[in-house]
């Protein structure tokens, strides 16, 4: 408590809020940059069946020149044509999708949660949240940043989200005081000090390594040829 400069029955100055932030990071963990509309075009043409009806196009292109040099061409344009009006607007629907996902996840992770601030307790949004804060957490409500139990009351947490563990984990003061962020409190209340946050927590270490794309297993590239 000393060394992060708060206390257990004032917390934090209010002034000290934006140099916490400066020195110690945010509790806003930074999204992936978003994919632009032309990559979700080129992302269309990775499909077996419109890749079929692009050599069909070419092939009925060639075939009718050939045979009709005058109206030839009629049929194989009208293929192309239609496997691009089918790209556009596949880009674009992703692309609307993509940008909705984004808001639904914005708004998912800016949750209001009670914290102790000039001897007064609050409602705090979750981005707002740095290190040496003074939580209040009760049952129902998700961990927002690393924090450690102060005190408790019948504390049990659920940690399943970061180690699969389903059983929920009783916490203390004296017996495994260390709260996860994105882990859930299943049952009690406790009063906690945050000790990281953001990317420097364990939920946002874990936040950065999933953003990276999986390869695919070769069952799953048979799976998809098929």
């Amino acid at each position: 408590m000393l060394l992060l400069n708060t206390k257990a029955q004032s917390g934090i100055s209010s002034s000290s809020v934006a140099s916490r932030a400066r020195e110690f990071g945010s509790n806003h963990l930074p999204a992936p940059p978003p994919k632009s509309w032309l990559s979700f075009f080129i992302d269309s043409f990775d499909d077996v069946t419109v890749q079929i009806l692009m050599v069909s196009a070419v092939v009925s292109l060639l075939v009718g020149m050939y045979d009709d040099p005058v109206n030839g061409y009629v049929e194989g344009v009208a293929i192309l044509l239609a496997v691009l009006i089918v790209a556009v607007v596949t880009a674009c629907n992703d692309y609307e999708k993509e940008k909705q996902f984004r808001k639904l996840n914005e708004v998912n992770d800016d949750i209001l949660v009670k914290t102790l601030r000039d001897s007064t307790i609050a409602l705090t949004s979750t981005n707002d949240l740095v290190v040496g804060d003074i939580l209040t957490l009760e049952a129902g409500d998700r961990i927002p940043a690393d924090s450690v139990v102060l005190s408790s009351d019948s504390l049990e947490v659920n940690e399943s989200s970061l180690t699969g563990e389903p059983d929920d984990i009783p916490k203390s003061r004296t017996s495994d005081p260390f709260l996860l962020s994105g882990c859930n409190v299943t049952a009690g209340s406790c009063t906690a000090v945050i000790i990281a946050v953001g990317s420097h927590s364990q939920w946002g270490k874990i936040k950065a390594k999933l953003e990276t794309e999986s390869v695919q297993t070769p069952l799953q590239e048979k799976v998809r040829r098929i």
